[in-house]
């Protein structure tokens, strides 16, 4: 992929991140959470790549 991608899909994080902090339900939201936070962590390493 290439850096731009990257730093693309990182903003759809963020987004995602904000939509799902909205959740009242908080199951949704913990586990939302995480994923995001899995996914910003493999993301954070092909930037680094």
């Amino acid at each position: 992929m290439a850096l731009e991608e990257l730093k693309e899909l990182e903003m759809i994080i963020w987004e995602l991140r904000g939509y799902f902090q909205a959740q009242k339900d908080k199951l949704i939201k913990d586990n939302a959470m995480r994923m995001l936070d899995k996914l910003e962590i493999i993301l954070k390493k092909k930037i680094e790549n």
